[in-house]
């Protein structure tokens, strides 16, 4: 019985401690086009054994030889230059190994991981310092469409291996820029105010900061994350184009809310002349937290706009065919509103979530269509709602409304069940709503 029970128990040890399918280019491990960053995938260099690739076998920032290296392939994307690739060590209890210590990284490029085939693109600039278990290194601009390999040792200054478990992650290189220097050909960054990602602006800055990736592209896409600047008086202008005198595509001031909210209201527009121009302006006095914006160019067309068209000059007939359905029979009671103030609208393929529809407004309606560049808000010097201002007396500060518009509509339904479906906006949120 003994002798049957230590032979399985032989034969796991041997399976879990083998040499790890990657341990040279024969088995090499695809990560697919990259990004690769999956932290449930957990590799090792356990009981691997030393490749030789003929040239550039040993990278010149590596400390010694390497005995244990293992081999991984990724593509470069279409849409990424600048990669950031990074190893963490990490515990395997699955195997009950240890994280990797002491990692080396180096990148080759070649149609082929084999003898002579490989050269050395870049390495990590040092071994990783000594008991570390992490280690990045960012090659230089990729080919798109390309395949790269890495390459992954331990070092150890005697003769016990650092061999252990770790994460893999090759991602896009985070590019961060204050809008003061100047310009960028990335493909992809991350645009901040002139006090960085921790602090406020200054008074009295006019900056402009134009972006024209160096990759082929035909389109860059850019989103504000957040904006919390002074309401009126400064200024985020971005245009279509590599200077301020091109299409303006996005103005936006204000905010209200602090970081600690997620600031002003995210925005996101597109340029499709091949270069996008950003242009902060603020006056002599208030500071704020400021924004923080990202880019990415991709060769796809951009999206067209999207545009709601707005009808003011409606007739009766034209409300009751914009909120009625085949269920529905509509007759209209009373309308108590400034001219231009209503209007029917079209919203196709737009994400308004509703394709068409009655507009009342305590303005302008003609105003309302997008895309719009400015604010719209105007004064009818009409007369409020009865009831609004008793409620206000009653609940809040008293202040009177102004500028009501009031339709009453009567709705007779074939079924059992009547959805009304709206949607409230104002520009003058957060600040005044």
């Amino acid at each position: 019985m003994k002798r049957l029970l230590t032979f399985p128990i032989l034969l796991c040890t041997l399976a879990l401690f083998a040499q790890p399918i990657n341990d040279d280019c024969d088995g090499i491990i695809d990560l697919g086009v990259a990004p690769f960053c999956d932290d449930s995938v957990i590799f090792n260099n356990v009981d691997a054994t030393q490749s030789n690739i003929g040239m550039d076998n040993l990278p010149g920032c590596w400390t010694g030889d390497p005995l244990r290296d293992v081999w991984f392939k990724f593509t470069a994307s279409d849409t990424i230059l600048d990669y950031t690739i990074t190893l963490t060590g990490v515990a395997d209890l699955g195997l009950g190994l240890a994280p990797i210590t002491n990692p080396q990284i180096a990148i080759y490029r070649g149609d082929i991981c084999a003898v002579d085939e490989l050269v050395l693109l870049s390495c990590a600039p040092e071994m990783a310092a000594p008991g570390s278990d992490q280690v990045a290194i960012t090659p230089p601009a990729l080919t798109p469409g390309i395949t790269y390999f890495i390459r992954i040792n331990d070092w150890s200054p005697t003769a016990l291996p650092n061999w252990g478990a770790f994460n893999l992650c090759v991602d896009k290189k985070d590019v961060v820029v204050t809008i003061d220097q100047g310009s960028s050909s990335e493909c992809s960054g991350q645009l901040v105010d002139s006090g960085g990602l921790d602090g406020d602006y200054g008074n009295n800055e006019n900056h402009v900061f134009t972006i024209c990736p160096g990759q082929p592209h035909n389109c860059i896409e850019f989103t504000l994350d957040y904006y919390n600047i002074e309401n009126f008086s400064d200024q985020i202008i971005i245009y279509d184009g590599d200077n301020t005198n091109a299409p303006i595509i996005g103005d936006l001031t204000g905010s209200g809310f602090s970081l600690d909210t997620n600031g002003g209201v995210c925005f996101q527009t597109y340029a499709s002349s091949g270069c996008l121009t950003v242009q902060f302006i603020s006056d002599g006095t208030g500071t704020f937290e400021g924004f923080s914006g990202s880019w990415n160019c991709t060769s796809e067309p951009c999206p067209q706009p999207e545009v709601i068209v707005v009808d003011p000059d409606i007739t009766d007939q034209a409300i009751i065919d914009n909120v009625s359905s085949p269920q529905t029979t509509v007759t209209i009671d009373t309308i108590i509103c400034e001219d231009g103030a209503i209007g029917t609208f079209q919203a196709d393929n737009t994400n308004l979530g509703l394709e068409k529809g009655l507009l009342i407004t305590s303005g302008s309606a003609a105003g309302v269509a997008n895309p719009g560049n400015t604010f719209t808000s105007i004064s009818l010097n009409a007369p409020g709602d009865d009831e609004l201002d008793y409620l206000s007396a009653t609940y809040s500060n008293g202040t009177l409304s102004n500028d009501a518009c009031i339709i009453e509509l009567d709705v007779f339904v074939t079924t059992d069940e009547l959805t009304f479906e709206y949607i409230f906006g104002s520009e003058e949120y957060p600040e005044f709503v």
